[in-house]
């Protein structure tokens, strides 16, 4: 079997009025959802940025609106306000998903969320009520569908405080390869009507066999992030 060596790598990352996660040549990445204005599509950014799409070099990619997407582009002439013109170099969908309640559930369903090891890469807020997600998981046959979730932990969970498990179904395929994903869950719905930020706590287990945790201030609905803090291991 082939050995594989990870490397847990989580960051805080901080809100700014600009998309600003620059990797070289000018060139920025951001998440948002897809929107169709006039004339053209644009992003919706996280950072509550509109980002005109006024060149695209990824051919075949479908544009559908208020698809949830990571892109990779150059900013074009002068932004207006908030308002930039963008050229895109790559696009890609990024799964959205709603958190799961376990009492809604059938047991048939439960079951199915499995418990199989997963290791987290980062986490943090964005959009007004996302949780987003890059994780980092093993893998086989590359036909065969691996399922994750996040899964509310009702008995943890309180008035002042959100505590979600990702969970990793992976159908018993083998662990040779890493593979990679990213994911963005709407958790709007879970905060109290009479809070504007919660804490929330988010779980998971390791391919060490080790549960590991973050905690971070999620804010609705003035404020577009906040930070999820480096894991500890408990």
């Amino acid at each position: 079997m082939r050995k594989i060596i990870f490397l847990l790598s989580l960051v805080a990352i901080t809100t700014s009025c600009m998309d600003r996660f620059k990797e070289q040549n000018d060139r920025y990445v951001s998440y948002g959802n897809l929107k169709s204005g006039s004339p053209d599509w644009y992003i919706f950014s996280d950072k509550g940025n509109r980002l005109n799409i006024v060149a695209n070099e990824v051919a075949g990619f479908e544009l559908k609106e208020d698809l949830r997407v990571v892109a990779k582009y150059s900013i074009v002439g002068d932004p207006i306000d908030t308002v930039y013109n963008i050229h895109i170099y790559e696009i890609e969908k990024v799964l959205c998903k709603d958190p799961l309640t376990p009492s809604l559930l059938s047991q048939t369903k439960i079951d199915s969320l499995g418990r199989d090891p997963v290791n987290i890469i980062e986490a943090w807020f964005g959009g007004k009520k996302y949780l987003n997600i890059t994780f980092e998981l093993l893998r086989h046959d590359a036909n065969k569908a691996h399922h994750v979730n996040l899964v509310l932990d009702e008995e943890e969970t309180t008035e002042n405080k959100l505590v979600f498990e990702f969970r990793h179904n992976a159908f018993n395929d083998l662990t040779y390869y890493n593979a990679y994903g990213r994911v963005s869950y709407d958790i709007s719905s879970y905060i109290p009507a009479n809070l504007t930020k919660i804490d929330v706590t988010l779980k998971w287990t390791d391919y060490y066999m080790i549960d590991r945790s973050m905690t971070g201030t999620f804010y609705l609905p003035t404020n577009n992030s906040g930070h999820v803090v480096t894991s500890e291991v408990k």
